[in-house]
């Protein structure tokens, strides 16, 4: 119903009549005089159209007197902006031809109010030319997308229709086209009208039946011979092929043909819409600007509309480089949508002096009306509004923003395919939606506003079938009010683009306000409404706070999805993921009590339990889905059970709608994508999945922030009695309670007052004795030894692993650093008894904490309670440390500090005989001993690893003796050995080596038996007794070994000498000869000299009978290398005088047979022995023994 104040109707406001005939969108076919005309006298000349017609014709001009590669011009803007207009309008105006009486540009110029750029448009007005203005997809003639002819097909079939020539099929048009450049093609349609008796260009249309005529007509003509037949139809088909380079050619030729100035211009509507995204067509009209610019050099140009500027064009297809079409559209003009709103304001909604000065009084009284009613919902982007009561009346009855809203509609309904073929094809447009919304209310006086659902009606028509029956179906649903099938309108306007608008509840009511007098609240109580009931009917999904329209196909996934059976199970697991697993709202694994102690703790979502299954402490949540808001009873049952678990926390989380239904949505969602099989499905659904993808992840965190807002306000009980938490924050109120729960599970925890931390903290205590703060403690020491005290009086055994797992648990609770230092404590207070391994611990070991400590040595550490002492161990340890150690007297007058210093006796001596032993690792010789050393090392460890006291008294009982017996002989015996006799031990040892080393020339029968007796000493286990006779045997050995050793010097030095003599006497003769060389000669003698020496100081001075017979090869080969070498220098050698050496060359055998052979193994034993025996006494003699090898 229309309602107002002021007589003033909205008819009535508009310079020109609203409901006049305006071609609402510009169909560039269209070419009727009538329909031009009020084109170009209602065309509106923004700044921006201004700015873009001078742009163009500055580049156009261009061409006029010079070569222009640079023919291409990209006009883009979304849809409804005025591309197609302006395109049509430039073909005007380049014609400029007549239109009732006045040219295109004398209706164009005025409005331009620019005379340079009017001056510019007469120049290129005046250039002849060829103006081709069309819709290429109009042209196609293309069944469906996949089947549309390539770019270069359709310039073609339009360039041949442009000339009067067939343009279907094109073939045909081609061969016309080569008729012409050969010149019959006037002749054949003269005879070919005469032949069949119609003209060419009427029967040529059904020329597969004209082939007899066709032929008939080219042998008339002469192009065939008179019996020759004609397969012209199929010749035409077979050799068409049009490439980019063909047709740019044929454009070439045609403008050659009318003239050296002669240019032509194709004007192509929706060009960007025909080659979205195919990389074929886009390289095909890539190719065609390239081979148009590079043959026509500037005088063939294309201009094309565009929903995309060029650039994103280029770049959306990332597998070809599109670069160069970049380069030949070099005149890019993009309209905005300011350009629109303009347009609209100037032909549409121009008002008379009248109404804008009433409009502007109405706005002056109703603006705070107006911005309380336009205010949209937070998170909605920034919408234009009034901003003065000039805009109010220029733009009434709309808001600004509804026009940017308009625009985005229409195009994001195209690009989703929700749009029939005549919106698609631009049919529809903002100036007849706005026309046509505006006459709905025309008799409508002012104050009236149109919602934004009324622009559904004008586009309805133009809708897919599918949409309009979703509608429909509505309007004629039961269930549904009629108010509810006008926000489903609005929702499907505003299904794709949720970004500029989102659909909410708030927005959706602004957008639906249909006054500036209206009760929004009343509008909103309604449309809330009719939410719920559109939602309970499966046509809207609530997305959080959005509620989105529903396609048929949404609807039947969203019918699947309601059907998703949900389980406890599942329930819990997205509670327990939510707050725990996925650290949203609590991230801690552990409740941290006083900063101090850390416990595990378990979760429990209703009857589904989380977590460490050892935690001792827990969290029970409690959600709506476990018990009912109308049945009291039931959370009383709940807390009846809670106060039966004082180890528990429970946390009621109140009944919320909202909570309850993003919580299953999100799983119902979650499960259904999860089991949906997303092979090969059509492409419609799988955009609806993905769409439902994304509101998964919505969905999930909205029902985070829900369980958040929760847990803020939910309920907290211990034993049945509800806590008064002083935090909101959900994480914080968490960590509250579970504090709570720590002291009613571990209820001794407080005895603990003071902590350590470090081993360092412990070491202070053992080192500093009993401090201050260990009476803060008092209560956890006194724990601690009265379970000591308990368990001995038992005979268990206790270690420090047992404490421990004992006092970390409950009731205590307490850290393993804290026990320990109670452990210390106990300790230092001479209350306990700590061993480890057997061996008893006092205050001051070293390593008492580190056994306290680790994990790995805790389970060896006995604690015992203190008992009294023993005085039977008492003196059974005085006696063995007399009898052992002749330790006659022990300091200590307790058990403990006897068993300590008997003790440390032990160490003692193992520290000793531990000394001792190192001479048998370190040194080279072989000493006695070491076995009874390894034994009463063995003995003495044994009774240092007894576990207890019992024990210790029983072995030295049975032991002692022994152990007295061991220590007075053998080990002592040993103990001497190492004090008294190593050192004639070892003069034994390396004589009896020398004689082993050089037996060969130590002969003597006495010397023979003096080493047997010496290695008889030295090889006996027990050598202690005869290690006196060890001199005696030394001095036979060395004695002999002296005697062969100047024999061999003497020997050695007299042959040494004698090669020497040899070697002076060749450099004697070899001087005399006073040859050019005396100099070589001098420094070679001067050097054997010295060598000759250095051999002879070590025969003197060595006192190894090997070495210096060693040195006689040496001797040998030195003087036959100088020999050589002074022979090599000289032109003729001298036979040396040298004076005989004895060499044995050949042994004789009495083993060897008359033919000189072995014949058995006995045979080669003998010979080997002989032959042995015989070089000994050769070298032993000076002799050297020369073998020659064969």
């Amino acid at each position: 119903m229309c309602t107002g104040v002021v007589s003033i109707k909205i008819r009535d406001m508009f310079v020109q009549p609203i409901d006049r005939d305006i071609k609402g969108v510009i169909k560039v076919g269209q070419t009727e005089e009538e329909n031009l005309k009020q084109e170009l006298e209602e065309y509106v000349v923004t700044n921006e159209v201004r700015k873009h017609i001078g742009k163009f014709y500055d580049s156009f001009n261009k061409s006029i007197d010079r070569p222009y590669d640079k023919m291409g011009v990209w006009i883009s803007g979304f849809f409804g902006s005025g591309k197609s207009h302006l395109l049509k309008i430039l073909a005007a105006l380049l014609e400029n031809g007549e239109v009732d009486g006045q040219t295109a540009i004398d209706y164009i110029a005025p409005k331009l109010e620019d005379p340079m750029l009017e001056a510019e448009m007469r120049r290129a007005a005046s250039v002849p030319k060829d103006v081709v203005l069309f819709n290429i997809d109009s042209k196609s003639d293309a069944s469906s997308y996949i089947d549309r002819p390539t770019v270069v097909e359709v310039f073609a079939r339009v360039f041949f229709e442009h000339l009067g020539l067939c343009s279907n099929p094109t073939w045909l048009g081609y061969a016309e086209w080569k008729m012409i450049q050969r010149g019959f093609y006037e002749d054949f349609c003269q005879e070919f009208e005469r032949v069949a008796g119609a003209p060419w260009t009427v029967r040529r249309e059904t020329a597969m039946f004209e082939e007899d005529n066709i032929a008939q007509t080219m042998r008339n003509i002469g192009i065939l011979g008179e019996n020759s037949q004609s397969n012209f139809i199929t010749s035409a088909k077979q050799f068409y092929e049009m490439s980019p380079e063909d047709f740019a050619l044929m454009v070439r030729e045609h403008l050659k043909s009318q003239g050296p100035d002669h240019k032509i211009v194709f004007l192509v509507d929706e060009m960007g819409q025909y080659i979205a995204n195919d990389e074929r067509m886009i390289l095909n009209l890539q190719t065609l600007a390239e081979d148009l610019g590079t043959h026509c050099h500037g005088r063939a140009w294309i201009a094309v509309t565009s929903q995309q500027a060029i650039d994103e064009v280029a770049t959306e297809i990332k597998s070809k480089d599109f670069s160069k079409i970049l380069g030949r559209f070099d005149t890019r003009l993009s309209l905005s949508s300011a350009n629109v709103d303009e347009v609209i304001k100037k032909r549409l909604l121009e008002k008379t002096p009248v109404a804008h000065d009433t409009l502007t009084l109405f706005y002056h009284d109703k603006e705070a009306v107006c911005r309380n009613l336009f205010a949209f919902s937070d998170g909605t982007p920034g919408q234009r509004l009034y901003a003065s009561p000039d805009e109010f009346a220029e733009n009434y009855p709309f808001v600004p923003y509804q026009f940017d809203l308009l625009q985005s509609v229409f195009e994001e309904i195209r690009k989703h395919g929700a749009s029939g073929k005549h919106l698609a094809k631009g049919a529809r447009s903002m100036l007849s939606a706005v026309q046509e919304t505006t006459l709905a209310i025309a008799d409508c006086e002012h104050g009236i506003l149109i919602p934004f659902n009324r622009f559904y009606d004008s586009m309805e028509e133009f809708l897919e079938p599918s949409v309009r029956e979703i509608i429909e179906r509505a309007k004629a649903n039961p269930d549904l009010e009629p108010m509810d099938a006008e926000v489903l309108k609005t929702l499907f306007m505003l299904k794709y683009i949720t970004n500029e608008m989102p659909p909410t509840r708030e927005n959706v009511t602004v957008l639906m306000l249909a006054s500036i007098n209206q009760d929004k609240l009343a509008l909103r109580n309604s449309i809330t409404e009719s939410l719920d009931r559109l939602t309970r009917q499966n046509l809207v999904q609530k997305d959080g706070d959005l509620y989105i329209f529903l396609t048929d196909d949404e609807q039947e996934i969203d019918r699947e999805i309601s059907r998703v059976k949900l389980d406890e199970s599942m329930l819990c697991r997205h509670f327990y993921d939510t707050i725990f697993a996925s650290g949203e709202i609590f991230k801690a694994k552990k409740i941290r009590y006083k900063n101090v102690y850390d416990f595990d703790f378990y979760q429990r979502i209703d009857s589904v339990r989380f977590g460490s299954a050892k935690a001792e402490i827990g969290m029970w949540i409690v959600t709506p889905f476990s018990y009912s808001k109308d049945d009291p009873g039931e959370l009383e049952e709940i807390l009846r059970e809670s106060a039966l678990a004082p180890h528990e926390c429970l946390m009621v989380l109140e009944h919320d709608k909202e909570l309850v239904q993003q919580a299953e949505s999100y799983l119902k969602l979650d499960t259904y994508l999860k089991n949906k099989s997303r092979a090969h499905l059509p492409t419609n659904i799988e955009e609806i999945l993905q769409n439902r993808d994304k509101q998964r992840n919505r969905l999930k965190d909205a029902s985070v922030a829900s369980i958040r807002r929760a847990i803020s306000n939910a309920d907290f009980y211990i034993n049945g009695r509800k806590l008064d938490l002083r935090s909101r924050d959900p994480k914080s109120r968490m960590i509250e309670a579970l504090e709570r729960v720590v002291p009613a599970v571990y209820t001794k925890i407080d005895y603990m007052q003071y902590n350590y931390f470090t081993t360092t903290d412990l070491k202070h205590l053992q080192s500093r004795g009993r401090l201050e703060q260990l009476d803060a403690n008092r209560r956890a020491v006194d724990e601690i030894r009265q379970f000591i005290e308990d368990t001995s009086s038992q005979a268990l055994r206790v270690t420090m692993k047992t404490t421990v797992d004992r006092f970390t648990d409950k009731p205590y609770g307490w850290l393993h650093y804290d026990i320990a230092g109670c452990v210390i404590t106990l300790l230092l207070e001479n209350e306990i008894v700590l061993a480890y391994e057997g061996s008893r611990l006092d205050e001051k070991d070293r390593r008492l904490v580190d056994y306290l400590t680790k994990y790995s040595e805790m389970d060896r550490v006995l604690v015992q309670h203190k008992r009294p002492d023993d005085d039977e161990l008492i003196q059974a340890i005085r006696e063995a440390s007399f009898k052992i150690f002749d330790k006659a007297n022990l300091a200590g007058e307790t058990e403990d500090d006897v068993v300590s210093e008997f003790f440390d006796l032990i160490k003692h001596e193992l520290g000793n005989v531990e000394d001792l032993k190192r001479y048998y690792k370190s040194s080279k010789y072989s000493y006695p001993g070491r076995d009874i050393l390894d034994r009463w090392t063995a003995k003495l460890r044994s009774i240092l690893q007894l576990k207890d006291t019992q024990g210790l008294k029983m072995r030295l009982k049975e032991d002692t003796d022994e152990l007295a017996s061991m220590a007075h002989q053998d080990v002592s015996r040993v103990k001497g050995f190492f004090k008294n006799q190593v050192e004639y031990f070892e003069k034994g040892l390396t004589a009896l080596r020398l004689y082993d080393d050089n037996s060969i020339w130590l002969s003597d029968a006495t010397t023979r038996e003096a080493a047997g007796k010496l290695r008889n000493i030295i090889e006996s286990p027990a050598p202690y007794e005869d290690i006196s006779r060890i001199p005696e045997l030394v001095e036979t050995i060395n004695k002999d070994y002296q005697r062969a050793l100047d024999q061999a010097r003497s020997k050695s030095s007299r042959i040494v000498l004698e090669h020497k003599k040899t070697v002076e006497n060749r450099v004697s003769q070899l001087l005399a000869a006073d040859g050019p060389e005396k100099d070589a000669i001098s420094q070679i003698a001067t050097k054997a000299q010295r060598e000759f020496e250095l051999i002879l100081n070590t025969v003197e001075g060595s006192n190894s009978l090997s070495h210096v017979i060693a040195v006689l090869p040496n001797s040998e080969k030195l003087a036959h290398d100088v020999i050589e070498q002074l022979d090599s220098i000289t032109l003729s050698p001298v036979a040396p005088t040298m004076e005989a050496v004895s060499f044995v060359e050949v042994v004789r055998s009495t083993s060897l047979g008359s033919n000189g052979q072995l014949k058995t193994v006995h045979e080669v034993e003998c010979f080997i022995e002989e032959l042995g025996q015989a070089l000994k006494e050769q070298v032993a003699n000076g002799i050297v023994v020369r073998l020659k090898e064969r």
